[in-house]
This record gives C-alpha cells, structure tokens and sequence, in this order.
C-alpha cells in the first residue's frame, strides 16, 4: 500500500496474489474428486489414487483408471449442481468446470452463458417460449451486461450503450461451427436492436427486420449439419442518427457458395428460393414459369429433394418471402422477373450436352425443351444460346465488343462447363441485385452504426474445396482478430498501463494467414497465377504449392493424414492445411474453375443484350469490360475474397468489438444432447481456454478516468467542475464503497476483477438522478480527504521542522570541530617554538640569579649584563613567534624557519653562559653542575618525549600506511568482487536467456502437440461423423491397434503373433507410429531369421538339395555374426537404432576366381534397408526393404558385428554413388501395388 498524493487514501498497487491453477492442482490429495479428459464427455469427475512428480493416476465411477499430466487435471467445484451466469464467478475458472456449467445451464433451458464479456451460445434445437418475445425484448432495454441472465439481447444493449458513451461505432462478432446458430442470433439482435431504438417509422423498421430472411431464402441452404446454413457471409450495418435513434442500414455479403447451385451432397440441397418456388408459387406462376417438382432437375436431385414442414417449412416460407421482397419496394412484375432468372436457371440444368457426330458438342432433343424454357425466361434466342454454350466465338484484337471473325465447337464436357459457368453467373448475379435493392430501399443513415458479421464458420468436411478453402480463411482471420482482441492487446495494455500479470500462451496463426495471402507465394497468388497460363491444371497448381511449401510446418502432404482416405491421394491431388482449428484436407479439384467462373464473351454479351429488364443492369459492366482473344473473363474469386475480406478487418478494427462464440451440442442436431467432447473442441476452437486464463490472472473491465469525468462533469458544481479524472474516479469509487481488491489504477483508466460487472455497471448507468446522488456522495469523500489531507500536511510540518532542527545542531558540532582541527594544524609549529621560547625564559632567569652569586667585580657586571642580554632576546624571539602565529597561515610563512633558527642560536648560547659563570664560582659551579645536570636531564627527558614523539608517529604512519594497503587491498578485492559478481550477471543472463529459449522451445513444442491433437480430434469427430451417416473409413488396413496393446507371453508390449507377412510389410509402409513401426519390423525380423534358420536346417537334412542356397550376406559377415552375438550388449543396441549407417565388406564370390566382390548394407536404424551385392563376373545385385525381404540380411545391425569390422562403414555418399551407378534410381521410385481393402 502506498499513499497518493491527492489525499490520505491509500492506493492499492497491483501484485500478483492469487495461486495458479497448477499450484492448486498440487494442493490436490488422494481420494480427492478432480475433473479428468475423457474422450467421449470431454471431462468426467475421477478420483485421484496416485500423485507422481509428472503425473496422476485416477479412478473414474466405472472402475477404470488412466495417468494424466498435472494440465491435465482441473480442481472441481463443491457443487456440481450450482450454476453461474458469468464462468469468471466460479470458485476454479477453468475449461473443465466451465463445461459443467454450460452443461447444467444447457438441460436448464439455459443455453446462454458469459465468459466475462464474451457470450458462449449452444444451440437449443428447439423454440422455448418467452425467450425472444416482445416483453423480454424491453426488459433487457438499457440494462447493464450481468444484471438480467445472459442473453444476445444483453450483448446488442451493451453496444448501442458503448456506441452512445464512447461515441465509437461497434461490431459484434457472431462466429462458431455451421448449425451452431449465428444466423438466428443475429436476427434476434437485429429485432431487438429495431425494436428498441427504431426510429418509429414502421416502414423502415420492417425493411431492415425482413431484408435478413429474403436473404436466408437466396443465400441459405440445407446441409448435413445445419437445415438453414448461410453459404455466404454478411456483415449487417445498423445505423444510428445523432440522436441515437436507428435511421438505416447497410448489408455487405461475401463468398457466396457458387458450386452448390449446379451440384450438392448427398442430403443436402440447394438454395432455399429454388424449393419455395417449386413448393409454394400460385398455379398461375409456376404455368408461367414452366415449374414442376423439384426432383424433375438436374440442379436440385443430386441432394435431397424433398419439401420440408416444421423448420424448414417450404410452402409457408414462399409467402414470407414474397412478403419480404414487397416490403423493400418489389412490384409485382419485378418479382416475377426474378422468379423468371431462378426458374432458369432450373431450366439449364436440364439441357443435356452430348458429343455429337460431327466431334462438337450439340443439344440432345430431351434438352431442347429445357434450353426453349429457359430462353423464354431469360428473354434470348433459343438458337443463340444453344451456339454460345457448345461454341467459342474469337474476336477482333483490341475491340471492346464482340466482332466475330470465326468460332470453333467445344466437346461436351467443355459445353456442360459453359452451361454450368452461365448458372452460376446468372444466380450469383441475381444474389448480388437482390442485395442491391435491399441497400436502395433502406436509406443508410447516420455515421455511427453497430455492425453484425454473420459469416459460415469453420468447415471441414469429407471433401472439401475452393468454398471451404476461402471459409476457413476467413475464419483465420477472424479468429486472429480475436486473439489480438482478447489476448495480444489485453496483455500490451496491462503493460502500458503499469500491470503485472502473467503472460497467455496461444496459437498465434500469423504464419497460417502468410501462407494463404504473401504475395507471389500465397495460395491465393499462385492459384491466379495458374489461372493466367494457356492451360491451367489443378494438378500443376498443387505441385507448385509444394515446391513453395513443403517445408511450412503448416502445410502436408495428404499421406501423413491420420484418415486412410486422404492417405491414398497424391500430391497432386491434394494438400492440407493446418488450421488453428484442425488439419483440414483439401482435393484441388475444380480449384482453378471455381476461382474464376468465367463466361466467354459470346454468353456475356448474350446476357447483356436480352430482353429481360434485370439482366441486361446484372451484366452491364462485365459487358463493358474489354477482353483479349476469345479468353475467357479471368476474372479470381480468390483475389476478390481477399480484398474485400481486408477492408472488413479494417472496419472491424476502427470499431469497438463484442464476440458471441456459438457451440454445436451435438452432430443430430437434436434438443437436449450435450456432446461434451464436441463442444471441448469448439471451446478451444474458439480461443476460451485462453480467454479464461487471461481473465483469471487480469481485468476483464475498464474505462477511461476521463470518460467517467466527461459522463459526470455537466451535473457537477462549479467548485468540482475542476478536478482531475484520476482524483474524481478514486472518490466515486469511495461514495459507492467498492472493495479495493476488485479493482485496481492504472496510468490512464480503472481496471476491474472478473465478475465485478454489477459495480462497473453501476458506474456507468446515466440515471441523472443517480448521478447526483453519487457526486453528494463524491463531495462529502472529497471533503472528509482534504481534511485528512491537512492533518496530514501538519504533521508532516512538524516533522520537518524537527528534523531541520536537529540536522542545524549536529552541522554546528561538525562545523566546530573542523574548525578545530584547521587551526591547530595550522598553529602546530608556532606552538612548538612558543613552548621552548618560554623554557628558555624561565632558565634565563635562574642564569641571571647565578651571575648575581658570582663574586663581586667587572667580571659579574659583565656577566649580568650577558645574561640580561640573552633575556632580552629571548623574550624578542617569543613575541615574534606570537606575532607570527595571528598571521592566516602561519605554517607556510618564511618567518617561522627563521624564528626556528633564531631560537635554536639562544640555546647555544645559553649553553655559553652557563659555562662561563661556572667558571666563576667554584660553589657556583657546583651549583651550576647541578642545574647542568638539570638541564641535561630535562634535555634528555625532552630528546626521550621527542624520540617517544617520534615512535608514536611512526607507529601512526605505519598504522596509516597499513590501513592504506589494507583499503588498496580491500578496494582491489571489491573490484575482483564486482567483478565475478558481473561475470556471474552474465552467465546468470546467459542462462536466463537459454531457459527462456527452453521455454520458447518447450511452448513451440506444447503449441505443435496442441495442434497435432486437434488434428486427431478433427479427423476423429469427422469420423465419428462418418461412422453415425454409414459410410466406412478406416484409419488403417492392418489390425485394430488398440487390440495388440498388451504384452504376450514372450514379454512383447505388442502381440502381433496374428499378423501375416502382408499386414506387418503394409503397416511399416504406411504408417506413421513410430512406436508400432518399431515392434512391426522386430516382428518382421524375428520371421525372417526363423525362416532361414529352417530352411538352413532342411538343407543340411537333405530337403531342397537341388536348390541353390541364396547370397543374402557374405561368409565372413555371417562369421562375424556368430562371434558378435556373444559380445552385443543392450546399450550398443540403443545407439545403433538411432542412426542411418553404410557398409562395404569384401566377399569370395560363390562361383570361384581370384578376384573378390564387393558387399554394401545401408542399415536404417537395426535392420538392413538397401543391400548391394557387386561381382566381378555378372551383374550386380540391388535389393530394397519391401520388395525383396526373403533374399536381404536378416540380422540386426548389432548382431552383424559390422561395426566393430575397422574400415567397413562408409560415408553415405560412396553408397549413394554407388547405388545410383548401378541402376538402384529404378528400383528406388518403385512402388508397391494398391493394397486390398479388409471385408
């Protein structure tokens, strides 16, 4: 806790607290109750039996028990029962409980929940009354996200109320699998949104609620996994005026599926419009149109042809659509000029193409009537539309029309491809006008607006193509969008804003999108590119993505699918991509015809000039478009897919975003059946298991200081008006007394814990009554804070002063004692002559007592006068010395020398005197003696106290000279110190940086296994799929494996005493269990030595005697067999398995001679893959694993003994050079005869 500065609040600052789910798990103890995986329910409840340092070992309710990692297992709520409107309000946010909760609140009827503001939608299948009703429609109207139960409605409230408050536009992303609901949801919202905030005018309120059905009837359709599935993508612009009233909208559609109108699925149909016409047009209208029942065409009785009731209710549907159409502005003659395209387009379909006896394609007489109708329709000639199919006109170089100069026939399948491109355009064209008058008839309103993408999810299907390719494309992008939404943005902004929260690992599918849309090496690159050459192949395009991509770890081949299917193409056939959904393999047949769907200038300029009101507008500007040589308009999907694709990211991303995830509960699309397993993949799918972990450890919430400001500044008064955001949010937080730990500050907006919406809610409700309630509530805090403030201020007054106080009094006693110690360093000499100058004056008075002993005469006056003499200089010398010592720096001045010596000279005079008056006296000499040896023994006290001086200063400077090689010392050990602590640093840094480089590698790791398993979860749901419609695709053709993992008598993991010769050779060839591999070729080994080692004995018995022995290794190789078998150890037989070797070993051909052979063994691993056999006097001898295995080595490389033979292995080039000089590319490129499938 810190204090602000604005007041004497404390601030909370931000520190990672709460546990990780992995410490939580370790807290874990036997017989305790966790969620562990379980394939079919996604995760089912265990209890734990034991804990080892990397995994657990748990006990489901039916006895069984299984080992999983720590990540594995997820702690369990107390009940299980107990449901939540938000999962970020469970007691352990994580995947497996959030799948509980959804599951409980599924078989509730409650089949929405949060994921903090994402909404996760499982489809009912079912109506359940009162949910989408009027009444419930105005109770979520301006109702904060969390106050009322989880809803669509809650979802469009929330952003028409971010549109009003942060004056942003925003979308909402409606993703998920086809059948999981998106199309449903986005009609409820936009009803709600209309409902609510329409601008009153009926007209246009019931324009925009309709316009989403007329489009479901042209651009939805029946599929095997959902009855009303959108085979195109929309993205619905409601907009609003500055009142914030709804004034219009807009809709974009993209990708629509143009190959299901000439061909479906098995159980699966064309677009609506086509069975609503047949089932529910007027007599009147389908006489006119020539209709009959839709199984009479050739477009429609592929799939399923039956008109459906209940859902999908044809009869009753025609009607709504009509409706529909009348209330955009249709008239009547205009809908029938639709009808009349659509009908058409029935109609070309049934015109059969045959080759005809002349080589060109020609018009069958059952076709005739067809193509008559549908020229009727279409307003052509029946004749020229039979030319412009089976005939391609060339024209003028350089004109913009058609000037025919001549025209050639096509063959049937080119004719039936023009028939079928004329379709296809026709009804594609038809979509795009009905789009058209949908936007004219609604005006477009304002410029803020909340968008609604509605586009297929993410598909994979037995066959997939071009349609599929550009879906899960888009859905690529999206789902990147998401993440950079939700995780990359949400980490970046805690950083900018001071937070600390540990980081979110997640598939980043960047390099995904690169390999789809790079220039000049994407996929949608080279497809145009192959649609530019003179003859396009799907082949040649598929071959050419493997040359720019074989080694992207995204994209493989079909062989290493897990489904036997996808195994035996080619590829050239196809290729698979690696979505961060799942692998998904796509046949690139019809790849480069369906990115184009060209017409020929003759059938362009045909529908340009019919006469028929709506198509010459439809074909109006292809028509204008000039053409080369009678080519065909290259006009790519793909290109077209991509660009608009981009400009919606870019309006996605100038919008604020709201995400509704919508699951698939089960395959049969029945009520009240929750596949757990299913949806645990869409979960991930859809990017939750991050979203929960981020919401975990951060701030699902937040707003800008200064929006909360701006919502409140206008009802403040004036002596708040001023205050800053930060200071004014802190005291709103304080009036509504949250808790501080739901909550935190960062540099520029608040930050919320999970499940704390009803605060943040309460926060931003604009009640004006509210609002003054809160800023009372804000002036009182503001008042009781600044009070607090100044108490505060003064204590810290006080605290201050003391402080300076005593800091005054302890620099005056600092100061005093410098002072101190400069003037008696600067005085020292001065005081040292002023001490002897005043030894000198008191022993001259005693010299002067002496003289006057001395016997009167000339002699003693001389003397007195002598002595009084040296007095009189003695005290000169100490008044200069006194005089000098006032100077500044006495020490330094030249005086001091002099004065020194001046004093010295006094002594030895005084030394004279003392002399001269003992010489006249003998008593006075005594005494004089006396006070000689006085003198004398206070010199000598005087040399001892100098020379003791002296010593003291010694020892002083050796102490500081010690000390100054100790600190030298101790610096150079501190620097020697520093040092290692700096190299320590950089070897610290070096293994941080390799953990972390461990980390990334063990995250890469974890990301290519998460990826690898949801391949396998993709192609085991697909199937699944499978295995519930009938249709039989096995993964292998060997033996179940799950049958032969267990270990027989003779100690084996695998039992594999069941597989012949067939089985065992097939599954090394085919499969990719390294494992399984591994126990196959022992097996295979194991057989091959039991059967030479039989066959050897039947030889020396006598049996096949006329039989030559075969070769399959020299002599001295099987000699050193025998001696290696004694000596091979287990740990040479490890290391031998990890390496690719090569031998060359000199033989005695069989056939006798001088000269010797040669002998070469390439071993893959322990057993023998290419064996070489050179004679001197026939051809060699070239053998492969696979194709010659009775006549090859059949030991292991160990028991060969080869490698302990000097000289005998070689580099693997000499083999390959070898191998290739002998033929061995031929037996190489080899491959095995289709393989049999089991009854």
């Amino acid at each position: 806790m810190e204090h602000d500065k604005d007041g004497a609040e404390p601030v909370q600052t931000f520190e990672q607290d709460a546990t990780t789910e992995r410490e939580e798990r370790v807290k874990m103890n036997l017989d305790d109750v966790v969620w562990a995986p379980c394939p079919r329910e996604g995760y089912k409840t265990a209890k734990i039996k034991d804990i080892g340092s990397t995994d657990i070992t748990v006990k489901y309710s039916d006895g069984s028990t299984a080992v999983f990692g720590y990540d594995d297992i997820y702690p369990i709520e107390k009940d299980l029962t107990r449901t939540v409107d938000d999962n970020c309000a469970l007691m352990y946010l994580n995947v497996a409980n959030l799948l509980n909760n959804s599951k409980q609140r599924y078989m509730n009827d409650k089949f929405y929940t949060y994921v903090a503001n994402i909404l996760v939608a499982i489809n009912p299948y079912k109506n359940i009354k009162g949910f989408y009703d009027a009444a419930t429609i105005k109770a979520y109207k301006g109702k904060s996200l969390g106050t009322l139960p989880p809803h669509c409605f809650a979802i469009a409230d929330k952003s028409y109320r971010d549109m009003k408050v942060f004056n942003q536009s925003q979308s909402v992303i409606v993703s998920g699998e086809s059948g999981a609901g998106k199309t449903e949801n986005t009609k409820f919202m936009i009803n709600y949104l209309v409902s609510n905030y329409g601008s009153g005018q009926t007209s246009l309120d019931s324009k925009i609620i309709e316009a989403n059905p007329l489009l479901e009837a042209f651009g939805n359709a029946k599929t095997v996994r959902n009855n009303n599935s959108s085979r195109f993508g929309k993205f619905i612009e409601v907009h609003f005026n500055d009142k914030h009233a709804v004034d219009g909208a807009q809709f974009s559609h993209y990708l629509l599926e143009r190959s299901r109108i000439v061909s479906q699925n098995k159980n699966e149909r064309n677009y609506h419009i086509f069975y609503r016409l047949c089932a529910g047009a007027p007599a009147d209208v389908k006489n006119a149109l020539k209709l009959q029942a839709p199984g009479a065409y050739q477009y429609l009785n592929q799939g399923d042809t039956r008109l459906f009731g209940g859902q999908l209710d044809d009869p009753i549907d025609f009607v709504r659509t009509e409706n529909a159409m009348k209330k955009i502005g249709m008239a009547k003659d205009k809908r029938m000029d639709v009808f009349k395209i659509v009908a058409a387009v029935l109609h070309l379909g049934n015109v059969e193409i045959i080759d005809g006896s002349n080589g060109g394609a020609e018009v069958t007489p059952k076709g005739i009537p067809a193509i008559n109708a549908a020229a009727e329709l279409l307003g052509m000639d029946a004749t020229q539309l039979i030319e412009s199919i089976t005939t391609r006109a060339t024209k003028i170089p350089g004109e913009a029309t058609l000037v025919k100069v001549g025209q050639f026939s096509l063959i049937a399948r080119n004719a039936i491809h023009a028939r079928d491109a004329l379709a296809k355009a026709l009804y594609a064209k038809l979509f795009d006008h009905v789009c058209d008058l949908i936007n004219k008839s609604i005006p477009a309103g304002g410029a803020s607006f909340i968008g609604i993408l509605d586009i297929a999810g993410f598909e994979y299907f037995e066959n997939n193509s071009f349609e599929q390719f550009c879906i899960n494309y888009c859905n690529e992008k999206l789902q990147q969008f998401f993440n950079k939404r939700t995780l990359k943005d949400e980490m970046e902004l805690y950083k900018v804003e001071g937070l600390r929260t540990k980081g979110v690992d997640y598939i980043d599918n960047q390099d995904m999108i690169e390999l789809i849309e790079k220039p000049r090496v994407g996929i949608i690159d080279v497809l145009d590119e192959e649609m530019k050459l003179p003859k396009p192949l799907d082949s040649h395009f598929a071959e050419t993505l493997y040359n720019n991509h074989r080694k992207n770890g995204r994209f493989l081949s079909p062989r290493k699918s897990p489904v036997t299917k996808y195994k035996a193409l080619t590829d050239s056939e196809a290729f698979i991509l690696r979505h961060f959904a799942g692998a998904v393999c796509y046949n690139v047949n019809g790849f480069v015809d369906k990115n184009t769907d060209g017409l020929h200038d003759s059938l362009l300029q045909l529908c340009a000039t019919a006469k028929h009101s709506i198509l010459i507008k439809m074909f109006a500007g292809d028509a204008k478009r000039k053409t080369g040589r009678g080519k065909l308009q290259l006009k790519s999907n793909g290109s077209t897919f991509r660009t608009n694709l981009n400009i919606l990211m870019e309006k996605l991303n100038s919008t604020g975003s709201s995400f509704i995830r919508c699951i698939k509960p089960n395959e049969k699309m029945a009520p009240q059946e929750f596949n757990g397993a299913s949806i645990m993949s869409q979960l991930h799918s859809a990017g939750i298991p991050a979203v929960l972990e981020l919401m975990q450890a951060g701030y699902p919430s937040r707003t800008h200081f200064s929006d909360l400001y701006g919502m409140y500044k206008k009802h403040m008064p004036a002596k708040l008006s001023k205050l800053d955001p930060k200071l004014f949010t802190r005291a709103l937080f304080q009036a509504l007394g949250l808790n501080t730990n739901d909550f935190t500050y960062g540099v520029s907006k608040v930050f919320f814990k999970p499940g704390k919406f009803a605060a943040f809610d309460q926060m931003m409700n604009g009640d004006p009554e509210h609002l003054r309630e809160m800023l009372k509530k804000v002036e009182q805090w503001l008042i009781k804070a600044r009070w607090r403030f100044y108490i505060h201020g003064v204590w810290m007054a006080i605290k201050l002063k003391k402080k300076i106080e005593y800091r005054r009094e302890a620099a005056t006693t600092v100061q005093a004692y410098w002072r101190g110690w400069l003037v008696r360093r600067r005085q020292k000499l001065c005081l040292e002559l002023l001490r002897r100058s005043k030894n000198l004056v008191a022993r001259s008075d005693e010299l002067i007592q002496a003289a006057s002993k001395v016997p009167k005469g000339k002699a003693r006056d001389d003397m007195l006068k002598q002595v009084q003499n040296h007095q009189a200089q003695l005290n000169a010398a100490q008044l200069a010395t006194k005089k000098l010592a006032r100077e500044k720096n006495p020490h330094t001045s030249p005086q001091i020398k002099k004065i020194d010596q001046n004093i010295q000279a006094l002594l030895a005079q005084e030394g004279k005197l003392m002399k001269s008056i003992a010489s006249l006296s003998k008593a006075e000499q005594e005494r004089l003696r006396k006070l000689e040896e006085e003198r004398k023994q206070k010199e000598e006290e005087e040399r001892q106290r100098k020379l003791e001086e002296e010593e003291r200063k010694r020892k002083e400077e050796e102490d500081r000279r010690t000390r100054a090689v100790m600190e030298k010392q101790r610096k150079i050990e501190e620097a020697k110190r520093k040092e290692e602590e700096l190299k320590m640093k950089k070897v610290q840094a070096q293994l941080e940086a390799e953990m972390a480089k461990d980390a990334a590698a063990e995250t890469a790791k974890r990301q290519t296994e998460e990826q690898e398993r949801r391949d396998r979860e993709l192609a085991s749901r697909l199937q699944m799929e499978q295995d519930e419609s009938g249709t039989q695709v096995g993964l292998s053709t060997a033996p179940d494996r799950q049958k032969n993992i267990a270990k027989n008598e003779k100690g084996q993991r695998y039992d594999l005493t069941k597989w012949n010769y067939a089985q065992l050779r097939d599954f090394i060839n085919t499969s990719s269990d390294v494992e399984m591999i591994k126990s196959c070729r022992e097996e295979f080994a194991r057989r091959l030595q039991a059967y030479h080692k039989w066959k050897d004995q039947n030889k020396a018995t006598g049996q096949n005697a006329g039989t030559q022995s075969e070769v399959r290794m020299p002599d001295n190789v099987r000699a050193m067999a025998e001696q290696a078998v004694s000596q091979s150890t287990s740990s040479s037989s490890a290391t031998i398995n990890k390496k690719q070797r090569f031998f060359k070993v000199p033989f005695n051909p069989r056939q006798g001679g001088a000269k010797l052979g040669w002998w070469y063994a390439h071993f893959d691993g322990s057993y023998v893959k290419r064996q070489m056999e050179l004679h001197p006097n026939k051809e060699p001898i070239l053998l492969i694993r696979g194709r010659h295995d009775l006549e090859m080595c059949e030991l292991s490389l160990e028991k060969t003994g080869l490698t302990s033979r000097k000289g005998a292995e070689i580099f693997p080039i000499a083999f390959d050079e070898m191998w290739e000089r002998c033929g061995g590319k031929l037996i190489t490129d080899w491959k095995p005869p289709p393989r049999r499938k089991q009854n």
